[in-house]
């Protein structure tokens, strides 16, 4: 962390007008400080400097742009990135990401299967493939993409949402011990994702709050942290089938190991 910001605090002492610069110091103080004007100033100086850079999507979906004009332009920006560099899997899943957050699945889908066609390995995109597919209620394809995805914590959060909407309660209950055994400490926030699947959102908001207090973070509504857990208890709302709505109406049971009074990471 401490390298990080010296790394971008030289950058910016070198120049003042670095956009990238900028943008990676406004991430941080979003994630790491919880400073959102600090962040909003850094996003202005950036913009100033150098209209042509693309946001980051971090800092697009913090600040709410997930519709409306400022994300077509966001899509716009992103879109132009890619007639530049066609083959960049890295830009191609940041758009495919975006869709999914505006509500677009049929978009994101062909854009994260794009992503996978450039890089098959590249980290995370089979787990916003199958959050994209189970959005659709294409549910043996998510779990398919689940299965595929290479990441510990992403491959056992993808096979949990996947298994949940197939309603295979046995198989997604394994899953989720196995997310509260092995991903307490660096995965709270996929936990939650799961827990707000399944229905339960008080677990989902509990975890939202743990992953607070582990990282000695502030927890507020402007945190990106709320922003993404929220978004998926919206979407979440969505996906209706009968299996879904089963388990969604089943009493919540998994185990819960964390302990109050763990220490900061």
């Amino acid at each position: 962390m401490e390298s990080a910001r010296a790394a971008i605090q030289k950058a910016l002492s070198l120049n003042p007008d670095n956009a990238p610069a900028h943008y990676s110091r406004a991430i941080m103080r979003i994630v790491y400080e919880h400073d959102p004007k600090g962040a909003m100033a850094d996003i202005d100086a950036a913009q100033r400097s150098d209209p042509n850079v693309t946001k980051p999507f971090e800092l697009v979906i913090v600040t709410g742009c997930h519709s409306g004009p400022c994300f077509q332009k966001y899509i716009r920006e992103v879109s132009r990135d890619l007639e530049l560099d066609p083959l960049n899997a890295n830009t191609m899943l940041t758009r495919g990401w975006a869709y999914r957050f505006a509500d677009n699945p049929t978009a994101s889908i062909a854009d994260l299967r794009r992503a996978l066609e450039l890089n098959p390995g590249i980290d995370a995109a089979n787990y916003m493939l199958a959050c994209a597919l189970i959005a659709e209620h294409r549910f043996p394809e998510a779990l398919a993409a689940a299965q595929a995805e290479t990441n510990p914590l992403n491959h056992r959060t993808a096979l949990a949402l996947a298994y949940l909407a197939l309603g295979r309660r046995a198989e997604a209950d394994a899953m989720i011990k196995e997310l509260l055994a092995n991903d307490s400490k660096n995965g709270p926030l996929q936990i939650a994702e799961v827990y707000s699947f399944a229905g339960n959102k008080t677990a989902a908001l509990n975890w939202m709050e743990r992953y607070s207090v582990l990282r000695c973070r502030p927890f507020s509504k402007t945190s990106i942290i709320r922003a993404a857990v929220y978004r998926s208890l919206e979407e979440n709302r969505h996906v209706q089938s009968a299996a879904a709505r089963r388990l969604r109406s089943q009493p919540q049971h998994w185990a819960d190991p964390l302990e109050a009074g763990e220490m900061c990471l």
